[in-house]
């Protein structure tokens, strides 16, 4: 199996300190090219974004997404790439049920999330 990411430890840092605002987390995920877009296209999503403007850079999504959903989203899209293995001995099937999973955890994520804010916060 191949290592974690050392983002994953440093983002689970960052968020575990009551001190972390959104240029800690922005920052660690600026070190990665890919996992910033990543993060930015999610942000750029129907679920997250309220405006007509594009959300251009990690700053805004950060701040869009909040601190928690941006490091959930981040460990999934880090986590995604360890997981991600393609044996030729399941052919398609598991690819496609592995894709369909994940895909459904970004929707449970999101409502999970919403539900948290309107009838905890509230």
């Amino acid at each position: 199996m191949p290592p974690i990411p050392a983002q994953i430890m440093q983002i689970t840092k960052a968020l575990s300190d009551s001190n972390t605002d959104f240029t800690v987390l922005s920052k660690i995920i600026e070190s990665d090219v890919a996992l910033a877009g990543e993060v930015v296209s999610k942000a750029n999503s129907p679920a997250f974004r309220r405006t007509d403007k594009p959300i251009e850079n990690i700053q805004d999504a950060v701040a869009i997404l909040g601190l928690s959903s941006a490091g959930d989203i981040t460990n999934n899209v880090l986590m995604k790439r360890v997981l991600d293995i393609k044996p030729i001995y399941f052919k398609n099937s598991a690819y496609k049920f592995g894709r369909t999973l994940m895909n459904a955890h970004w929707f449970v994520v999101f409502y999970q999330d919403n539900m948290i804010r309107v009838y905890v916060i509230c």
